[in-house]
């Protein structure tokens, strides 16, 4: 069983010592024993005394009542379908295997017992493999339509429920003038949201406008447009210890494109995204989603997306890992996350991504493995903010392995000329690939395919990109320029002007030709001379076996990247003397 991050432990441990309290009145659902003459006070029948048949008449019952508060236990048998709308306050609705304790508003399935802990276990659920744990399950049976559990009242609770085949699964409503708030939604676990054949379509959890909320170890398997998110204002909220995949979406079989958005935070501040894992997966035929999908999105375009965290996050296989998005997005945090893809012939960002005018952000001390840039500048054509800078964001203390490209300064299908601008990088360690990747045909049908690998991709303008104390290894060119690109009628914006490196290491930078070009200082005296370098090392071997001699002006890690489950950062710096230490720092 997943471990709780203290985040969960800590709601858990305050929602059971309010709401115990505070209830009016408890009601019980069994699908089985349930009938329309019990009053829904006792979970086994006794004369009057009995169960709901019906969560809608358990509902209408709490919402009849005055007093908020009242609690909901629904019985793990059979399955409901219909949908079901919560709009009194206070509401608890909560799912049960065998036994509840009515006091302490305790469930059997409370410690998440019911929520599969990977995917192949979520995808045993979907398929109809047996459990070990039932949760009461609600199936809409159509995909295209209906909220599953719709809610607009404040303070209601969702917790160990299974929901499948609907257009959304959990979707919070809040009252903009009200500010409505409190919401918590825990073990829920859901797939099939939004029609098959369509794109950006499904909902697995959504809170819109609810304040202070959490979103709990829940399980969203193919949601067709976004898996979990807080949008709309609503600050102050929690989502953590939840997992989304996606395995299907192959337009060649009629299937929409998958999953677009595993993890959304859109128009709201001050919100947090911890210990969550989104990856998109073959489905064991091979054949990945057709939409490349977006892990961990911070979105301001509406409204501000200010002082948000994503952090101890993982995505795997996804492009845009991690992405800044829009010209209100501005003043928040990734940290300590990890990102991945495993396929590296198909072209998958994996990167930390700023677009649209996204400012003031932060990534720290994360690690990005095989991807197609490891920091990617770009403009999405679809959304707001095509013509602001990104610009005065901070990337420190990173580690980004067998990356294409150190920088991707991209295209896309947005204007090539608005600018990068002002981005700083700090101890930060880069590593290219030792062999080209086969993404672009060029020319077309002639079986050769452009070697694309560079430290930069130099296909959107820039402006005063500065590296302090950074390594950089096995890069061939300092600019890749695209014949293929250029060919379709995309500019060049090269980065010799426009780059600062200070106090930074090359190590197999170049091919150590100073006769040949490939835009690299290939000596020291050049380097020197280059004002672009500023007191950076020109190394002759690789960071990765720490088998140089340096001078004492500069001190350089091993570089090896750790092990995904430790810290690469120390507080302070490691010192060599007066010396800074360069690279990410390892912490050891």
């Amino acid at each position: 069983m997943r471990k709780l991050h203290e985040f969960s432990l800590l709601v858990i441990s305050l929602c059971c010592c309010m709401t115990a309290s505070l209830h009016a009145a408890t009601y019980y659902v069994d699908f089985g024993l349930g009938g329309v003459s019990f009053n829904g006070l006792a979970p086994i029948p006794q004369g009057q005394d009995g169960p709901f048949q019906t969560i809608e008449q358990a509902i209408n019952a709490a919402e009849s009542n005055s007093d908020s508060g009242d609690i909901i236990f629904v019985k793990a048998v059979a399955s409901y379908d219909q949908p079901l709308t919560i709009s009194e306050d206070g509401i608890q609705l909560i799912g049960y295997e065998h036994s509840v304790n009515e006091t302490t508003v305790w469930s059997d399935l409370d410690d998440g017992r019911g929520v599969p802990p990977n995917y192949n276990e979520m995808r045993g659920l979907a398929n109809g493999m047996p459990v070990m744990h039932k949760q009461p399950e609600i199936n809409l049976g159509n995909r295209a339509a209906g909220k599953a559990i719709y809610v607009t009242g404040a303070n209601v609770v969702i917790r160990n429920f299974t929901i499948h085949d609907c257009l959304e699964g959990v979707t919070g409503a809040g009252n903009f003038a009200e500010g409505t708030s409190n919401m918590t939604v825990e073990n829920v676990v859901g797939y099939n949201f939004g029609p098959l054949i369509d794109d950006d379509e499904g909902r697995g959890i959504t809170l819109s406008t609810m304040k202070q909320s959490w979103i709990i170890n829940c399980r969203i398997l193919n949601a067709g447009g976004y898996g979990v998110s807080l949008t709309d204002l609503a600050a102050g909220s929690t989502i953590v210890d939840t997992d989304v995949y996606c395995d299907e979406g192959d337009p060649g079989q009629g299937e929409g494109n998958g999953c677009d958005y595993y993890f959304v935070i859109q128009d709201t501040s001050s919100s947090t995204i911890a210990n969550c894992y989104a990856e998109r997966r073959d489905g064991g035929d091979g054949d990945f989603p057709g939409h490349l999908g977006h892990g961990f999105v911070l979105k301001g375009v509406a409204s501000n997306a200010k002082s948000n965290t994503v952090q101890e996050c993982e995505a795997f296989q996804v492009n845009e890992a991690f992405w800044f998005l829009g010209p209100k997005c501005t003043e928040n945090t990734v940290t300590n996350c990890y990102a991945n893809k495993t396929d590296t012939s198909e072209n998958v960002g994996g990167s930390i991504f700023f677009s649209n005018g996204a400012n003031k952000n932060r990534a720290r001390q994360t690690r990005i493995k095989n991807a197609r840039g490891g920091v990617t500048f770009d403009v999405d054509g679809g959304v707001a903010g095509q013509a602001d800078l990104m610009s005065e964001n901070t990337i420190e203390n990173c580690i980004f392995e067998r990356c294409e490209n150190a920088i991707n300064f991209n295209p896309h299908n947005g204007n090539p000329a608005t600018k990068a601008k002002d981005n700083v990088f700090r101890n930060c360690t880069f590593t290219g690939r030792l062999t080209p990747t086969l993404y672009k045909e060029w020319p077309p049908g002639s079986g050769i395919y452009e070697d694309s690998r560079g430290l930069f991709y130099a296909h959107r303008d820039n402006e005063n990109t500065t590296f302090t104390n950074c390594i950089f290894s096995d890069f061939p060119v300092r600019d890749f320029e695209s014949p293929a690109t250029v060919a379709s009628g995309k500019d060049v914006y090269p980065t010799e002007d426009e780059v600062n490196f200070i106090n930074c290491c090359f190590d197999q930078c170049g091919d150590g030709d100073p006769i040949t070009s490939e835009g690299f200082p290939e000596t020291q005296q050049a380097m020197d001379s280059d004002q672009a370098y500023i007191d950076c090392i020109l190394a002759s071997s690789s960071p990765f076996i720490g088998s140089w001699v340096w001078p004492s002006s500069v001190v350089i890690d091993e570089g090896i990247a750790v092990p995904e489950n430790e810290d690469f950062f120390g507080t302070p710096p490691r010192q060599n003397g007066a010396a800074v230490d360069v690279g990410a720092i390892e912490g050891n």
